[in-house]
């Protein structure tokens, strides 16, 4: 059990941590930021050229074939030249180095610097929609705005994403938290006892606990 002042202290830690989670991610971001300026541009970007200049010489193979096999149908005498072989090798270089860029894309999207960046979206997103309208809802004690929050969790996509991401609880069990403190009665009293023991959300479970010690 705990007072309403316990709930708003225990949503001011939660805000502080994620705050001091989103300090330390900036900073790992700011260093491989730092890291890829000195070594992507000197390897991976080199490495993109190569395909690229691969994909010319097989462009220019695959061209030079259809040119050799169109003057070898014009001339008055058979020439045994070796247009197939040729086409194959050059529609297997472009082949080989399309996957290789497509490859090196889709690894540098899923790198730490992809994800860090996403995990900061993620926390800010957490911060600024959801902790920070409950604190004020809460101070104000304002049952309309935690209803709002509650719609809020449910029906924005992005901002359910955010808190499964970052473990702060699962959409729906946050949502009904919400709404059973804002329309808080004695007659829920049962139905928030069941919810303290599914809310793994901490600062909801100390909002829960403040209407069962309100009745006490």
């Amino acid at each position: 059990m705990g007072s309403k002042k316990d709930a708003v202290e225990e949503i001011k830690r939660r805000i502080k941590r994620l705050e001091a989670e989103m300090e330390i991610i900036e900073g790992r971001l700011q260093k491989l930021e730092e890291g890829r300026v000195k070594y992507n541009f000197k390897t991976t970007k080199k490495s993109s050229y190569t395909a690229y200049y691969l994909i010319l010489m097989g462009l220019w193979m695959v061209i030079g074939a259809l040119v050799l096999g169109n003057v070898s149908k014009r001339l008055p005498f058979k020439v045994d030249l070796p247009i197939l072989p040729l086409l194959l090798t050059g529609f297997v270089i472009i082949g080989a180095s399309f996957i290789y860029l497509l490859r090196g894309e889709r690894e540098e999207s899923e790198s730490p610097f992809a994800d860090l960046e996403e995990k900061e979206r993620m926390l800010k997103i957490l911060l600024s929609q959801f902790y920070s309208p409950l604190l004020k809802a809460i101070e104000e004690e304002d049952s309309e705005a935690l209803r709002s929050l509650a719609d809020r969790v449910m029906n924005d996509p992005t901002l359910s994403k955010a808190l499964k991401r970052t473990g702060e609880g699962d959409p729906r069990e946050v949502a009904y938290a919400l709404y059973l403190y804002a329309v808080y009665g004695e007659e829920l009293k049962p139905e928030v006892e069941e919810a303290l023991k599914l809310v793994q959300n901490r600062a909801l479970r100390a909002l829960l606990s403040t209407l069962l010690e309100s009745q006490s």
